[in-house]
């Protein structure tokens, strides 16, 4: 690692999100004190039932 860099260990896990999008979920993180996956899987969360709340063609399972 670089001098001056974080020493958290984190496990890359393929967000390939926007820049604007990365620093929503670092103010998330700050906010809720929480990791990034916990964050990105809550927000999936809400939004998998959005979904399903409007679109009635969403099949129904154990996706959550």
């Amino acid at each position: 690692m670089k001098p001056g860099k974080n020493n958290t260990a984190t496990i890359s896990k393929g967000y390939r999100l926007k820049p604007s999008t990365h620093n929503m979920v670092k103010k998330i993180q700050n906010i809720s004190n929480s990791t990034q996956d916990k964050v990105v899987r809550a927000a999936m969360k809400l939004y998998f039932i959005h979904l399903k709340s409007n679109f009635r063609n969403i099949p129904k399972g154990e996706a959550i």
